[in-house]
């Protein structure tokens, strides 16, 4: 994490205060497809800050502005209550039918809870209880996870033998055939013989185990356990076999991570290449006026919903790109690659750190407690 002045102050989205940022807007339709796209610089002056509790009281119908006595958000500037409450909700409704689309379309779903532990006042571990993620958690995922893939296309496109992306390979054979013996030896005959057959088969196994949701979680933390890791990767790495790019788990073609900044480098190099596409843009923008960036959400040529190979190829187009990505110190595939190792062995560390210190705390919880547990179970499974 960058230190709290910068990633609690300078970069953050301080309520009432102008802050530089990169922004993406898209137009939606009523089913929830995306058909307009804008990205670039901005200025947002947040008008209040929500928690993931206040957002879910939103959500459930809470913060009612005629409803007395109700404490809402410290708002800043022109805009009222009522306008935080139905923006909300509007956007909550739009997310779900995204999400909708993306199971529709394969997206491997698996949710199994965490354990959250809770500690006394001398730091040590005195309760614990499973997280539940609420509709407020899934919004910001909608969103984040539409950001991340926005950009992964952009600049992907941009600059194809550089582009540093995340991507997700599906489960081995092997793997999946484990697990269909697992359930068939339980009693359920469930069809995982191709990795595409097991984002079908799952929703089957809920309802026939939704009286029994504990052996349903045993089912899903076997399910985890079959994927294989998501990994950072440079294209140039893979050019030829843009079939190897996909994302399985969120069954996209593209992704990378961009929405966080403050914690993740892989995010600051990705940024720095979309900056460099977005100045190219503009400065092919200016030579020829066929592209002019001032036409509107989704008639840009390098980062609109459709991207412009010809702009891409042409001299003009190619000259902007090269200045644009030295300006802004996008690295050499070489760099790229190096990167991407670097930033996968520590990702592996720092989930095996994570574990090893929840199966410390989980036994000093054990220790301490009268009552034994018989029996829990919890997976480990990060692949966005």
């Amino acid at each position: 994490m960058l230190p709290p002045e910068l990633s609690e102050q300078a970069c953050s989205l301080v309520p009432g205060e102008d802050r530089l940022a990169f922004s993406i807007s898209w137009d939606t339709d009523d089913t929830g497809n995306i058909t307009g796209r804008w990205i670039g610089r901005s200025v947002i002056r947040s008008c209040c800050k929500l928690s993931y509790d206040d957002a879910q009281d939103i959500i459930d119908g809470g913060f009612e502005v005629d409803v007395s006595g109700k404490t809402g958000p410290k708002l800043h500037g022109q805009f009222e209550l009522k306008d935080v409450v139905d923006s909300l909700r509007s956007l909550h409704g739009i997310t779900k039918k995204m999400r909708e689309i993306r199971l529709r379309n394969g997206a491997f779903w698996i949710e199994i809870p965490k354990i959250v532990f809770l500690f006394d006042e001398s730091g040590n571990p005195c309760d614990s209880l499973l997280g539940v993620r609420k509709e407020s958690s899934f919004l910001v995922e909608e969103l984040m996870l539409l950001a991340n893939r926005s950009v992964a296309e952009v600049i992907s496109k941009a600059f194809p033998g550089c582009a540093l992306l995340r991507r997700h390979a599906e489960p081995k054979s092997m793997k999946l055939k484990e697990f269909e013996e697992f359930c068939r030896k339980r009693g359920l005959e469930l069809d995982a013989s191709s990795s595409g057959k097991l984002h079908l088969a799952l929703p089957k196994m809920r309802e026939k185990l939704k009286t029994d949701p504990v052996l349903l979680q045993i089912l899903l933390a076997r399910a985890a356990r079959a994927m294989q890791l998501a990994v950072y990767f440079c294209t140039g790495d893979l050019r030829g076999r843009e079939d190897e790019w996909a994302h399985y788990g969120l069954s996209i073609p593209l992704y990378t991570h961009f929405t966080s900044p403050l914690r993740r480098y892989p995010d600051i190099v990705v940024h720095r290449t979309l900056a460099a596409v977005v100045e190219a843009e503009e400065a092919y923008a200016e030579k020829r006026q066929s592209c002019a960036a001032s036409d509107g959400i989704g008639n840009r040529c390098f980062t609109g919903l459709y991207f412009d190979e010809e702009a891409a190829e042409s001299e003009e187009g190619r000259e902007a790109l090269v200045c644009a990505a030295v300006r802004y110190g996008v690295p050499a595939s070489e760099v790229v690659s190096e990167v991407a190792a670097y930033c996968n062995e520590r990702k592996r560390a720092g989930k095996h750190v994570e574990q090893s210190a929840e199966n410390v705390y989980l036994c000093a919880l054990l220790k301490n407690k009268e009552v034994i547990f018989f029996s829990f179970f919890f997976t480990y499974f990060f692949f966005i």
